[in-house]
């Protein structure tokens, strides 16, 4: 019998998402799978139908042999920093290579792109109640030029899907990685391992990265949304999960609300020493108060989503403090 399963192309394949999409196509049988890699991947682990290409989004002229027979391409590369210095760099990768991307896929007759976006390019307005997928963008000031580059990142999407390519665009909340990868995941583990006392007042939606791969899986199956799918397993505030970190890591729960401006300083303080620490804006960032409404992904799409519990007791299961 003749094998009807696609050719998938999956970019942003050594990285928090990705990784976890490629194990999620290889459980589930899809016979090649074509990864795309900056480095050169001689190192990698064999994997039967997997094949790895070396190549740069922002370089159109590498991604060709790549593109090559893929029917469904998942862009899950991309560059995430809310540091003002890497502005021209966010453009370069966040638009620029999606607009190659795109380009290409239409050249080679891709069917169907999966867009792996962010909430972020929702903005943070909250007037009209939850933030959901049709609500207006309203930028901030000062910039968050990673949240203009996704959002220009998208307009690149919808061109192509002007043009004739299928599309969807999935837009995860704060994304939690049970194997502790991921740049929010290692801070809220770091503030567990390290004991921290204080919270920021905020709160932001928050997924598994788990769910980020059914959803994929499941449109892959389905065939093109031609919208966004706002994917968020839960509105919590960030004393809750740096909790629920704390709980899973058998560590004490942080119990003293830290003000914005005494955050900042410990956060420069750690910058300061050498140390690993956010910028300004992320510091800031959490001491918002955001809630998303995620009604199409569940009652059109049927998607349920992880229980925060259920993601934090596999993260103590996989994850230890450093001695």
């Amino acid at each position: 019998m003749k094998n009807t399963l696609p050719v998938i192309g999956l970019t942003g394949a050594t990285g928090q998402i990705g990784s976890w999409l490629l194990d999620g196509l290889v459980d589930a049988g899809y016979p090649t799978i074509h990864c795309l890699s900056r480095q050169e991947m001689t190192h990698a682990e064999s994997r039967a139908g997997v094949i790895w290409y070396q190549g740069d989004i922002t370089d159109p002229f590498t991604l060709e042999p790549f593109m090559e027979s893929v029917q469904i391409l998942i862009h899950a590369a991309g560059l995430v920093s809310y540091r003002d210095k890497d502005r021209k760099a966010l453009e370069e990768v966040n638009v620029h290579g999606t607009g190659h991307l795109v380009n290409l896929a239409l050249l080679s007759g891709v069917e169907h792109c999966i867009h792996i976006s962010s909430s972020a390019v929702l903005g943070r307005d909250m007037s009209a109640g939850l933030i959901g997928e049709s609500g207006q963008r309203v930028p901030v000031e000062p910039p968050r030029y990673y949240a203009d580059s996704k959002y220009e990142g998208e307009l690149e999407m919808w061109r192509g899907m002007e043009e004739g390519m299928g599309l969807s665009i999935l837009q995860p909340a704060v994304v939690l990685d049970p194997k502790g990868k991921g740049r929010s995941t290692r801070v809220f583990l770091q503030q567990a391992c390290q004991r921290s006392k204080g919270y920021p007042t905020g709160g932001h939606g928050f997924v598994d990265v788990r769910d980020i791969v059914q959803t994929v899986l499941l449109l892959i199956r389905r065939g093109p949304a031609g919208e966004r799918i706002l994917l968020s397993g839960g509105n919590y505030t960030y004393r809750e999960v740096q909790s629920a970190v704390a709980r899973a890591l058998r560590q004490p729960e942080p119990s003293e609300a830290w003000s914005k401006t005494r955050a900042r300083w410990g956060n420069r303080w750690r910058r300061w020493l050498g140390g690993k620490a956010l910028s300004d804006c992320e510091v800031d960032m959490a001491y918002e108060v955001l809630a998303f409404d995620t009604t199409r992904a569940t009652r059109e799409y049927g998607i349920t989503f992880t229980p925060l519990q259920d993601t934090m007791t596999l993260l103590g299961q996989l994850c230890r403090c450093p001695q």
